[in-house]
């Protein structure tokens, strides 16, 4: 049977065999560009260094406000890679749908599209105790709670709490792997 590999350790694999190959395109003012294997990898570990740097521990919930865009799949990711769970929420949720969710799941941080996504938590604060930053994909750091995509990315380039951990695979991943073998196990011994 083939060992199993969490999504964090595909990507990497990935990016490593094909670096400097495109792995998304992001439209531009009169083009696309492309953003190869290798850079997206680097965003992916950076973001992940950053959530690290913000205090997020293995098994916090982690959610994402915004439309499909590269930096939800780097967040998406990263969240993955720190070891946190990734919780989308559609960038068409209306504000109480957006609280409901963010409470229901304890979020600690939020990754929004822009100003009118993070708009949608205006007086909703005292809901969202276990929140404590929001990343803004776009524009400028308005609130206390947010940081910019460019400063959330600086954050996370040395951290070297988050390069042990992703080394040495320390993420649920493994955890993921015992517990599917169990199941495998318990389902052998209720069906022979």
């Amino acid at each position: 049977m083939p060992e199993f590999l969490s999504t964090p350790q595909r990507f990497v694999d990935t990016a490593t065999r094909l670096a400097n190959a495109p792995a998304c395109f992001t439209r531009g003012a009169e083009s696309w560009a492309p953003t190869s294997w290798a850079a997206l990898a680097d965003q992916v570990r950076r973001a992940a260094g950053a959530l690290i740097a913000m205090g997020v521990r293995p098994g916090d919930r982690v959610a994402i406000l915004a439309y499909n865009r590269q930096e939800w799949v780097v967040a998406d990711l990263a969240a993955m890679m720190a070891g946190a769970v990734p919780v989308g929420i559609y960038f068409t949720a209306a504000p109480s749908e957006v609280a409901f969710i963010l409470e229901d799941c304890g979020a600690v941080a939020l990754f929004a599209e822009n100003a009118a996504q993070f708009a949608k938590l205006a007086g909703q604060e005292t809901k969202l105790a276990a929140l404590r930053r929001v990343v803004m994909m776009e524009g400028e750091a308005t609130d206390p709670w947010q940081i910019t995509w460019p400063e959330y990315l600086r954050a996370g380039a040395a951290t070297p709490e988050a390069e042990n951990r992703r080394a040495h695979g320390r993420h649920p991943a493994g955890r993921r792997r015992h517990a599917a073998l169990h199941l495998r196990h318990h389902r052998r011994a209720e069906s022979g």
